[in-house]
């Protein structure tokens, strides 16, 4: 089974001395080729056309609108030049040194120059409705995908014994879960990649652009030159902690501050365990120490691949940076103002919350 020569192309993707002949399904197994991935395009369309039509503009709509949710344009206040030449200078909030001075020279009083300030800044910014269905089809979309993951990974031997992500390959047939696990996780990244552009607009934004794109090639790269069962993994890890991050929000986006802030702590505490500390373990340090001792590391596919996949380290690095801050907050102010990944998701005008979620909270 083993081939001598190799083309261009076997080379930079397959361990020496093998060629993509050891991929024909003469036993009866399935192994990946590239040309299975194609289909991921037209999962993309539908998963878009599905978000768009069916769960955001229909389902999430109608969940978001029965808490009070709006979807009306936020109206701009009156522009009055003492708190407009203030607010260039403290666009976070009013300073507590100049709200009296402000009230002597507008002759409103404070209460009505804070909420003045939270209206200002609330406007032109996406209505809560829009934020709410966008996190409402993540989380479910990320909810089916960690759980399609969980029966994945649960069922294969190499999740438990990660010395078998690299024995015996590149004879690593692929079952029809793990297939249809990565063409749906593809077309998903496709999907974001194009979608980010019209979505609402983040801090995070070109750091989400690199890693969808990053994800993307890991993705590709991983079925092409048969290195799946680390790709699953990836996905696995992933998935887990996103899911209590969109719970939060959606908390977060209907007043529900103490139930956001549960799901908050646990989205942190998930992503240090599975981000920075079963990826770096599992994935990581696995690729660069444990795959070389059992074949040979030196074809380009695996260097790009195990580049790849540090690259996605140091994003993680720089994200748990931004939780770090937003714990902080947490400890000190006792409550969480805003997703810091988010130009949006500062605390609005008061006037907008829905009634029944400032009443439970």
């Amino acid at each position: 089974r083993k081939m001598a020569e190799q083309t261009l192309t076997e080379y930079l993707l397959m361990p020496k001395g093998y060629t993509f002949s050891v991929f024909d399904n003469n036993d009866g197994s399935f192994y990946p080729r590239i040309e299975q991935l194609w289909v991921a395009v037209p999962i993309a369309v539908l998963l878009t056309l599905l978000r768009k039509f069916v769960f955001e503009g229909l389902i999430f709509r109608k969940i978001g609108q029965h808490f009070g949710l709006k979807n009306t344009p936020r109206k701009q206040p009156e522009q009055i030049q003492a708190l407009v030449a203030a607010f260039k200078k403290s666009p976070r909030g009013v300073p507590e040194s100049k709200l009296e001075q402000l009230s002597k020279d507008t002759g409103k009083s404070e209460r009505e120059i804070e909420r003045w300030w939270r209206q200002n800044k609330a406007f032109g910014k996406p209505p809560k409705l829009q934020k709410f269905e966008e996190a409402s089809w993540r989380c479910f979309f990320y909810t089916c995908s960690f759980l399609w993951g969980c029966y994945v990974c649960f069922n294969s031997a190499y999740f438990y014994d990660t010395e078998l992500l690299w024995v015996s390959l590149p004879f690593h047939h692929v079952t029809d879960a793990v297939y249809y696990y990565y063409v749906t996780e593809l077309g998903l990244y496709f999907s974001l990649t194009v979608s980010q552009f019209f979505d609402i607009r983040r801090k995070d934004f070109a750091q989400m652009f690199v890693h969808h794109i990053v994800t993307i090639l890991l993705v590709v790269l991983s079925w092409w030159a048969n290195l799946q069962r680390i790709g699953t993994l990836v996905f696995f890890y992933h998935d887990m902690a996103d899911i209590f991050l969109e719970v939060a929000k959606l908390l977060m986006y209907i007043r529900y501050k103490e139930l956001s802030t549960f799901f908050f702590v646990i989205f942190a505490v998930t992503f240090v365990v599975s981000r920075l500390g079963f990826y770096p373990v599992h994935v990581v340090a696995n690729t660069y120490f444990v795959g070389p001792t059992i074949i040979d590391p030196s074809f380009p596919s695996a260097n790009v691949f195990r580049a790849l996949l540090l690259a996605l380290m140091v994003l993680h690095m720089l994200w748990a940076w931004t939780i770090g801050v937003m714990a902080y907050k947490l400890m000190t102010q006792g409550e969480i103002t805003g997703d810091e990944r988010s130009d949006d998701d500062e605390s609005d005008d008061e006037d907008d919350a829905p009634a029944q979620g400032k009443k439970k909270n």
